[in-house]
């Protein structure tokens, strides 16, 4: 994962794989007192719409602000694979699926 994490140069990360999310891979990092999360994506085009949604919603207070990399990019590509990173926000993960939804 340090590899991808030179997409954004942060600076001695702390990496810890915290598993699936709901909709992919993701890792907690930690640098100085400043926490994120990297995510693996499924594409491209994940990677570019994610960004447009959260850059509205993270104004809003709503979503994580995605970080854009060194180079401007919404997302990293390493190795065939795509990864983005975002504010962590701490709370409580809620794992109740309301079935009459």
């Amino acid at each position: 994962m340090y590899n991808v994490l030179l997409n954004w140069n942060l600076d001695n990360p702390i990496i810890e794989a915290i598993g699936k999310g709901i909709s992919s891979d993701a890792c907690l990092i930690t640098v100085n007192d400043n926490k994120y999360i990297l995510r693996m994506l499924s594409s491209e085009h994940q990677g570019n719409l994610e960004f447009k949604i959260a850059d509205v919603l993270s104004v809003l207070e709503i979503s994580p602000r995605i970080i854009p990399t060194c180079s401007g990019s919404t997302f990293a590509e390493v190795e065939g694979k795509y990864y983005n990173l975002q504010e962590y926000i701490c709370g409580k993960q809620i794992d109740i699926c309301d079935e009459s939804l």
